[in-house]
């Protein structure tokens, strides 16, 4: 029987974060179920702009990349409780007018 421990699943959030920073979408969808769920920070929405599921998590990640293609996710924090966890970062790249972007930011996830 494999227990699943709350370090295990930091590991697991910390290879899907250096998967992120390489801007590596196969190495990251590794990480994610069926019935994933990424949330932009920004768009028309609440919540940014919403993508369900493999291809589609793929599609917006590749959409965030090409707008910024410098983007760096600088992570502060992971914490871990059972099957929830989150992050903390700070993300920054240059935007498409060559100005700089910076914004600090946190994640939910289910692990």
């Amino acid at each position: 029987m494999t227990t699943t421990t709350n370090e295990s699943r930091e590991a697991q959030i910390s290879l899907f974060l250096d998967a992120l920073n390489r801007h590596d979408a196969d190495a990251m969808m590794s990480h994610m179920s069926e019935d994933c769920l990424f949330e932009t920070s920004g768009g028309p929405e609440v919540y940014g702009f919403r993508y369900r599921e493999p291809e589609e998590v793929r599609r917006g990640y590749a959409s965030l990349w090409s707008r910024l293609p410098d983007a760096h996710w600088k992570v502060s924090s992971i914490v871990v409780c059972g099957e929830r966890a989150f992050s903390e970062w700070t993300v920054s790249s240059t935007q498409p007018d060559g100005s700089g972007f910076a914004a600090n930011a946190s994640r939910p996830f289910r692990v």
